[in-house]
């Protein structure tokens, strides 16, 4: 579907954690198995970072499992430092939830983004007293993922 919108030439890139490629390889979510995850492997690009105490090592096993080894040139390896490796989105969202400071845990780089963007809002887009977050629209969601690739990733990618 996303090729349809931005075109063939298009090329779509997941970044997934361990508990993710445990899901998507697990066969119960599947009537065909085979079929479907050819396709998703056949269609895009999936980067498979280590999580909290799964490591690098632990992703390669998953794929040396019969059902699993025709995958595994399919995916690229990403070995995140154990401190990064802790931090998740969940762990994220619920503190900003919680009105909690996340500036001891997460990357300076999240938070400023946070702040900058005021990624998450509650029901009346109130920055401040976080109760409720909510997903903002595709056009500010488009805005931020732009202001994301031209504030942090195109200095890093360039150095």
């Amino acid at each position: 579907t996303i090729k349809k919108i931005y075109g063939k030439k298009t090329k779509i890139f997941f970044i997934v954690g361990y508990d993710t490629i445990i899901r998507i390889l697990d066969k119960k979510y599947y009537k065909n198995r085979k079929k479907s995850l050819d396709r998703l492997f056949n269609s895009c690009f999936i980067i498979v970072a280590n999580r909290n105490d799964r490591t690098i090592e632990d992703i390669k096993d998953l794929f040396k499992k019969p059902e699993n080894i025709h995958y595994k040139d399919k995916i690229y390896l990403l070995k995140l430092s154990s401190f990064t490796a802790k931090i998740s989105s969940t762990l994220i969202r619920e503190n900003v939830k919680k009105n909690k400071p996340i500036n001891k845990y997460a990357p300076s780089e999240v938070v400023k983004f946070i702040k900058e963007t005021g990624l998450y809002l509650d029901e009346n887009n109130n920055k401040t007293n976080l109760k409720k977050v909510k997903l903002p629209s595709y056009k500010s969601r488009k805005e931020k993922m732009v202001h994301l690739f031209k504030s942090h990733l195109s200095d890093n990618l360039s150095s």
